[in-house]
Order: structure tokens, then sequence, then C-alpha cells
């Protein structure tokens, strides 16, 4: 892995160097993503010919996170995009996965912005080979809501503490349920979707998870397999005796749009539909990359 930190500054990236250069006495244990978890994020895939998928969607998604949560990104989409396209060709791997942080910047006393960063943040870009799932997962269920459930944060913890003990039982990801009711809401990591019949693809509440972007692009690829699909907001939550009786389940994330075979110890059966919707993601996946996002599926975003 490697990373880079710029301060956020108009419409332009400065570089932070720790020796020589612009010197910020940058230390990471005050950087207020660090100690207060006050930073968003998202992950985004990218090649060796500079091909971002879906770049425009993941800057709207920052942006409007960044107001959720009250950090200040002026950035132009341009802007950013340059930064993260050099830190690809750098990294010279054929498929890479490119984390990029926004964080509520530095801090004298753990809680506030320090003066200089009262209307800048911390941005960092952080670069890993690629990681794509193919074969069908296993989950467990756990009762859990998140803060800003519409935000990609970085609070991760519980998730963290977790993963360790559930990958031995070769388990891939938790699936979180609201309390009490227990209705169904997203896993740590993914999105999930659910077939009640052969014909109609349902997900969670689209103001209780974070609407993931390859779940919107899975929703479209849907309707065009002639698959009805639709978010569940309109007074349909999914429950979970729903859910164990499903027709079957599709995850959803940056890595991957793969079948779920199991919930709880359960089998869940896999579908026709959620491998043909499987193939159709990876199909479109490559086709962007040959035509450089020219059949870029549309996403409607709020600043659009």
């Amino acid at each position: 892995m490697s990373s880079w930190v710029y301060v956020a500054d108009g419409d332009q990236l400065t570089p932070v160097h720790y020796n020589g250069g612009i010197n910020l006495g940058f230390d990471i244990l005050k950087d207020l993503g660090i100690c207060r978890a006050w930073a968003i994020e998202t992950i985004l895939e990218g090649n060796m010919s500079d091909c971002l998928f879906h770049y425009h969607d993941h800057y709207c998604r920052l942006v409007q996170s960044a107001k959720i949560v009250r950090i200040p990104f002026r950035v132009s989409s341009d802007a950013l995009r340059r930064a993260v396209e050099l830190r690809l060709r750098e990294s010279r791997t054929l498929e890479s996965l490119l984390l990029i942080r926004l964080s509520r910047g530095l801090t004298d006393d753990t809680v506030n912005p320090t003066d200089y960063f009262s209307n800048r943040s911390l941005v960092s870009i952080s670069v890993y080979p690629g990681q794509r799932q193919s074969t069908s997962i296993r989950l467990e269920t756990r009762e859990y809501e998140r803060e800003f459930a519409g935000v990609k944060h970085t609070n991760y913890l519980f998730a963290m503490l977790e993963y360790k003990d559930l990958s031995k039982k070769g388990i891939s990801d938790i699936l979180y349920l609201r309390r009490k009711t227990r209705e169904v809401l997203e896993c740590a990591r993914k999105n999930v979707g659910i077939f009640l019949d052969g014909e109609r693809l349902l997900f969670p509440p689209s103001d209780s998870v974070l609407p993931g972007i390859t779940q919107k692009i899975v929703a479209k690829l849907a309707r065009s397999d002639g698959i009805r699909a639709g978010v569940s907001a309109d007074g349909f939550p999914i429950s979970y005796d729903q859910l164990l009786k499903a027709h079957s389940v599709i995850a959803m994330s940056t890595t991957a749009v793969v079948p779920v075979e199991e919930i709880d110890g359960i089998k869940i059966p896999i579908s026709n539909e959620v491998l043909r919707l499987c193939e159709s993601f990876k199909e479109y996946r490559e086709e962007y990359y040959r035509t450089n996002g020219t059949n870029a599926i549309r996403i409607e975003h709020d600043q659009d």
C-alpha cells in the first residue's frame, strides 16, 4: 500500500511533506479523522490506463458526505482526479483500489481544527492492489445501526473487532439488522439485495443504508435484464424472515457483485437470475474499461 496526504485549499491539493518543502508540523496523531473519526472516504477501482471506474459518482458522494458531516471541501473534480491518476500511474499495478479519505484537519486540542484548518481539510489517497471477488459468500447478522447511514464514514470499529474471528469460520461479512424490528440494513462493507421471487430485486430502505454506487449500477443492469429492481423505501422494509425465505440474495461492493450462499448458517438458494446479474456487472465493468467509460450508466446525484 502507498499513501499520500494533501491539504485541500480552494481548488488545489497541496502535498504535505514530512521533510523539506511545505511544513505544516504534520502529525498524524493530530489528525481529527484519526482521533475523532471526523472523516469520510470512498473506494474506487482504476487500471494502468488511468481509467477510474465511475470516478464522477465517487466524487459526488464525497461532496455530499462532506456537507453532511461539515468538512470543508471545495476542490474541483478535475483537481482531485489529476492527483488520483498520478498516484495510480506511480503504483504500476494492472488494477488497483484507490481509497480517497477526507478528514477535518489537524488539531491542537484533539477536538477543534487548528486555525489553519478552519476552512481547509486533509485529503489522503491510498493505493492497494486490486481485490476482485467472484465466489459466493457467507454472512452472519448482528443488530446494529450506523450513525449517518447515508455517509461512507471511516468508523468500522465494531466490524473490525469481529472480522478476525468471523474469517476463521469462513464468514465474509457482517449483515446489520435494525434493533428490535430486525429489518435488514446493510453489510459492514457491502450492500445487499434480495429476490423475493424470480422477478423482483429489492433493496433495504435508502434512508437507512448507504446506497452504494455499485448497487445503483446493479439496479439499472437488472432492469435491462428484465428484472424489476427497486429500493424498498416506500413502506416495504425487508424483514429477517423474508431474507431467509428469499428466492436469492446478492451482495454488492466496489470489489464484487456476488451471490450469498448462507446467512447465519442457513443455506440461501443461488438463482439463475443472480448468476446472470453477477455476469452482467462483470461484463459491464470490462466494457467500461475498454471504452474508457463511454458506456457509463448514468447515476443521479443531488448536485447534478
